[in-house]
């Protein structure tokens, strides 16, 4: 990809010190259009890839009984991170993992194997909004 990304700027340049009234500048100027085409249509391949490969491996370190089939057409996965819930009958904080997709929230709990998550909790995010929680501002 990197050696793409090289002639796509030495295309570039080169053009930009072509002269408009030269045979092939406008053969050059079609030629970078179609480098940029072509290099933005394997980026976003790769970023759709990339984003496949941490579904499933999201995926493959979830348990339990309620755990959704994460991999989906259109779900991008957005952020991931550990929050610490605080129960209400103990008021003890414990640690949860919360995978964050363009259309889901997974909660989770750590599994003594540090590794692996079972998942407690889907929340779709059809219907959700963002608000401001104990009076902070914006």
């Amino acid at each position: 990809m990197n050696f793409l990304i090289r002639y796509r700027l030495l295309l570039q340049d080169l053009l930009k010190h072509t002269k408009e009234t030269h045979l092939d500048y406008a053969r050059l100027k079609d030629v970078c259009s179609k480098m940029n085409d072509m290099t933005d249509y394997i980026n976003e391949h790769l970023r759709a890839q990339e984003n496949s490969r941490k579904i499933l491996e999201i995926q493959k370190n979830l348990t339990g009984s309620n755990v959704p089939g994460l991999l989906s057409p259109g779900r991008k996965f957005v952020r991931e991170g550990r929050l610490m819930k605080v129960c209400r009958s103990s008021r003890k904080a414990k640690e949860r993992m919360f995978f964050l997709f363009s259309d889901m929230l997974v909660y989770a709990r750590p599994t003594r194997s540090s590794k692996t998550y079972e998942c407690r909790y889907v929340l779709p995010l059809l219907n959700s909004s963002v608000g401001l929680v104990l009076g902070e501002s914006q």
